[in-house]
């Protein structure tokens, strides 16, 4: 039970800093981190607990010996697929509670959205208008 636990706090900790770290202030993600804690941490736990779930694979036993080839990459697997739904589920729940207290200060202070959120830099500052390719 230890370890799902102190995976999903540090899943919670370093997930929720990495998100908010590249969009948010200092201030905001401090304000966010407070205010969004238990749901936070409900997800780091949460995504504590199916990074447990690749060793279940080895719970077969003896026989894993023999299961060896097919058991490991199976459990790599597992692995990757749970660390990559950790992390999108993260920066999504993030980014969209970033922008929720910015459209709350934002209506706070009698501005527009797109004025809270213009400190942000731009991204195109140097593209040509025509170059939206892939």
């Amino acid at each position: 039970m230890l370890p799902p636990l102190l995976w999903g706090w540090l899943a919670y900790r370093i997930n929720s800093f990495d998100v908010l770290a590249d969009h948010a202030s200092t201030q905001e993600r401090h304000e966010l981190m407070q205010r969004h804690r238990y749901s936070l941490l409900f997800m780091g736990v949460l995504t504590g607990f199916l990074g447990a779930a690749p060793g279940m694979v080895w719970t077969v036993g003896a026989m894993a010996v023999v299961f060896a080839p097919l058991l490991v990459p199976l459990a790599i697997w597992i692995y990757t697929l749970v660390f990559a739904f950790s992390v999108l589920w993260f920066t999504h729940f993030c980014l969209s509670a970033l922008q929720a207290l910015r459209a709350e200060i934002s209506a706070e202070e009698g501005m527009s959205p797109v004025a809270t959120s213009a400190k942000a830099p731009e991204l195109l500052t140097d593209a040509h208008p025509h170059d939206h390719h892939i």
